[in-house]
């Protein structure tokens, strides 16, 4: 006899995440964006922008976006993948 059959539960059925943002300005270039403006990332929630940093990852040089969270967290995001 399994978990399902014994308490009779049905099984929750995942909703997908869309891609689509709704209600809200898309970043169209980082170039839009000043120091301590706040913004909205689809998985990490709202941070503060920071600025661009060049950072060397696998010997490659890019830029990326700085991003502020709660405390100390901070997430760097490539600038070609806005």
């Amino acid at each position: 006899i399994t978990e399902r059959e014994l308490f009779k539960s049905k099984q929750k059925k995942q909703r997908k995440r869309t891609k689509a943002i709704s209600n809200a300005e898309k970043i169209k270039s980082y170039q839009d964006l000043n120091v301590g403006d706040y913004i909205v990332h689809v998985h990490h929630g709202v941070g503060r922008y920071l600025g661009v940093e060049t950072l060397e990852v696998g010997q490659i040089h890019r830029d990326y976006i700085k991003l502020q969270y709660k405390g100390t967290d901070q997430l760097f995001v490539p600038v070609d993948q806005m």
